[in-house]
C-alpha cells in the first residue's frame, strides 16, 4: 500500500491500475488515518485539513476515482473521526481486512516489517549520536515532516509541516533551502550523511546554525532515499565550553574555504577527518561537510587504527597535538587540531613533508630532521660516523616516541680492535659499519651513535617478520666490508630488535638485552684475522 498511482511509490514503483484495487484503498485510508490521529511526535489534523491536504496532492496521488469516493464519503468520515476510539464498532473488522489483503497472493511478500524495523533502529542510532536542537523526520512520499523542537515548551515541541507547501520553511532563506534540497539529492547509499551551515532565527536574531542530516534508503527503492533524518543546533550555546570552530560564522560557508585554501598554500595536504571513525570528511565547494569511504590511516600505510594516532587524541582532549608521521618513502610533520564543523566533532590535519635541509618549530623548539648540509648541522650528526648524535636522540627523545621498532647495534669486539691497530683504525670501523647500515635502510629509518660502539636503529613503520629479515641482512653485509688499510679484519655486528615496544626507553632496554644474548652465541676468538 505504499505504491502511488503515479509511479512514485515503492517498493515496485507500481503505476495505475497495476497497484491492485485493495491495495490503493488501504494507501488512501493510511493516510488519512495518519492525518487525523494524534501521534507522540505530532497533533492530529482536523477532518477538513487532511482531506484538502489529500485532494491537493501533499501527500501523494491517488486513483482520481478513489478521491471522489473519498469527497462522497467525507461527511461519514468527519462524523466518525469525533466519536471516541474505543466507541468505533468497525476497528476490528477494519483489522481483519487488512489481515485479509495483505495476506492476498495478489500482494508480494516484501519483508516490509522488517524494512520498517531497521528503519527505525537508524533512526533511533541517529537521534542517539546526537542531543538537543531541532530534530526533523521526513518521509519523501507524503512529503510529511515530523519537527520536535526541544527548545519549545512541551505544549508546542511537536509540529509536522508539508514541504511541498511554499510558507512550511518560512525561516530558512531560500538560498539555505536550495542548498538543502542539493545536498540531499547528492547523498548516496554509501555516503548518507552530510552537514551544513544556515542561517536561522534565534529568539529575536539569527544565528549561522549547524544542520547535520542523514538520508534513508530502501532495498526495494536503491536509486534514491526514501525520508531523512535530521538534527539542527545553534553553536553560540557550544561556543561557552571552549569548543573552537573552524571558520567565521558570520562570513558562512565562502569564509570556511577561504581559510582551507590558505592553509593548502602553507602545508602539503590538508584535510578533515573522522578518527573515531577512522574517516577521512570531504567538503565541497558550497561548505557542505560529507562523510567518505576514505581511510584516514591508508596513507600512512596502516589498514586499522594508527599506533600513535594524535588525532584521535587531539579529538578526545579537545585540544592540538603535533607529531612526526612516516610513510615508506617520506617523512612529514603532522599537526592534528580538533575543529566543531557545522556540529560535527572533528580533526583538522595539517601535514608539511619534510625536505632536505628543512626545519620545523615543534612545541617551542626548533627540531631538525633531515641529514643533508644545512645550519648547525654539526650539533645533531656525530662527526666520526655521519649518523645522529646521543645529543639528537636526547634532545628530541619525545618527539621519536612513535617509532615502531628499535634495534640496538653493537660492533663485535671492537675494544680489541683498538687495543690492537689503534684508535684511527677504530674510527674507521666505526665509519664504514654506519654507512653500511645506511646503505640497508630508508630515508624514514634513523640511525643514532648511541654511544661508543653501539647504535641505535629507528624504525616508524616494520613488521616483527621484516625486521628480522632487516637484521640478517644488516648482519650480512656488515661481514662483506673490506678496508683496504686493514685488509686483515674481518668485521661483525650483534643486533638485539623489539617491534611495538613503548615507552622507547623500555624498547631500547628488551632490544638491548637481545643484542646481548645474540652477542653471548657467537664463537671463536674474539679478533679474527685473514
Amino acid at each position: 500500500h505504499h505504491e502511488r498511482w503515479d509511479g512514485g511509490g515503492y517498493p515496485d514503483k507500481l503505476k495505475g491500475d497495476a497497484i491492485p484495487i485493495a491495495a490503493q484503498v488501504v494507501a488512501l485510508a493510511d493516510v488519512y488515518d495518519a492525518l487525523t490521529s494524534e501521534r507522540c511526535y505530532k497533533k492530529a489534523f482536523d477532518h477538513e485539513t487532511a482531506i484538502h491536504m489529500i485532494l491537493n496532492g501533499e501527500c501523494g496521488a491517488f486513483n482520481p476515482l478513489l478521491l471522489e469516493c473519498l469527497l462522497d464519503t467525507a461527511p461519514q468520515l468527519r462524523i466518525a473521526t469525533g466519536r471516541d476510539a474505543d466507541a468505533t464498532p468497525y476497528r476490528m473488522d477494519i483489522k481483519h481486512l487488512s489481515d485479509e489483503i495483505l495476506a492476498h497472493a495478489e500482494i508480494q511478500n516484501n519483508d516490509r516489517a522488517q524494512n520498517i524495523l531497521d528503519l527505525m533502529q537508524e533512526r533511533v542510532d541517529f537521534f542517539a549520536s546526537v542531543n538537543g536542537g531541532i530534530q526533523f523526520e521526513y518521509d519523501a512520499l507524503s512529503k510529511l515532516v515530523n519537527i520536535t523542537n526541544w527548545n519549545e515548551p512541551l505544549q508546542y515541541r511537536h509540529s509536522v509541516k508539508n514541504v511541498s507547501h511554499p510558507d512550511c520553511f518560512q525561516s530558512l532563506s531560500e538560498a539555505d533551502f536550495k542548498r538543502t534540497q542539493e545536498a540531499m539529492d547528492a547523498t548516496t547509499r554509501k555516503t548518507p550523511e552530510f552537514s551544513m551551515s544556515i542561517l536561522f532565527p534565534c529568539g529575536d536574531e539569527f544565528h549561522w546554525c549547524d544542520l547535520r542530516v542523514r538520508t534513508l534508503w530502501s532495498d526495494r527503492q536503491p536509486e534514491h532515499y526514501i525520508g531523512a533524518v535530521g538534527q539542527m543546533t545553534d553553536p553560540q550555546s557550544a561556543a561557552d565550553k571552549g569548543e573552537l570552530l573552524l571558520h567565521d560564522r558570520e562570513k558562512g560557508a565562502s569564509a570556511l574555504l577561504e581559510n582551507v585554501k590558505l592553509l593548502k598554500s602553507v602545508f602539503d595536504i590538508v584535510r578533515l577527518v573522522d578518527p573515531t571513525n577512522l574517516e577521512v570528511l570531504e567538503l565541497d565547494e558550497k561548505g557542505v561537510l560529507r562523510h567518505s569511504d576514505q581511510h584516514c590511516a591508508a596513507f600512512w600505510g596502516n589498514a586499522g587504527a594508527c599506533a600513535n594516532c594524535t588525532s584521535s587524541r587531539a579529538l578526545q582532549q579537545k585540544t592540538s597535538l603535533n607529531k612526526l608521521e612516516f610513510t615508506s618513502t617520506d617523512i612529514y610533520f603532522v599537526l592534528s587540531k580538533y575543529v566543531n564543523l557545522n556540529g560535527n566533532a572533528c580533526v583538522l590535519e595539517m601535514l608539511s613533508k619534510m625536505s632536505d635541509g628543512r626545519w620545523i618549530d615543534a612545541n617551542g623548539t626548533r627540531f631538525l630532521l633531515d641529514r643533508s648540509q644545512g645550519e648547525n648541522m654539526e650539533f645533531f650528526i656525530d662527526p666520526v660516523t655521519n649518523a645522529y648524535s646521543r645529543r639528537y636522540f636526547e634532545n628530541y627523545r619525545a618527539h621519536l616516541e612513535g617509532m615502531e621498532c628499535v634495534m640496538v647495534i653493537d660492533a663485535d669486539h671492537f675494544k680489541k680492535v683498538n687495543d690492537t691497530f689503534g684508535h684511527i683504525a677504530g674510527d674507521a670501523v666505526l665509519r664504514s659499519i654506519a654507512s653500511t647500515i645506511m646503505d640497508c635502510t630508508r630515508k624514514s629509518d634513523i640511525l643514532i651513535r648511541y654511544g661508543g660502539d653501539e647504535f641505535l636503529l629507528l624504525f616508524p613503520q616494520i613488521e616483527e617478520e621484516e625486521m628480522q629479515k632487516k637484521m640478517q641482512e644488516i648482519e650480512n653485509a656488515v661481514n662483506s666490508i673490506h678496508l683496504q688499510d686493514y685488509p686483515e679484519l674481518q668485521l661483525s655486528v650483534s643486533i638485539g630488535g623489539v617491534v611495538g615496544v613503548h615507552p622507547i626507553a623500555e624498547a631500547i632496554r628488551k632490544a638491548d638485552l637481545r643484542m646481548y644474548q645474540e652477542k653471548g652465541k657467537k664463537e671463536g676468538p674474539e679478533l679474527r684475522r685473514t
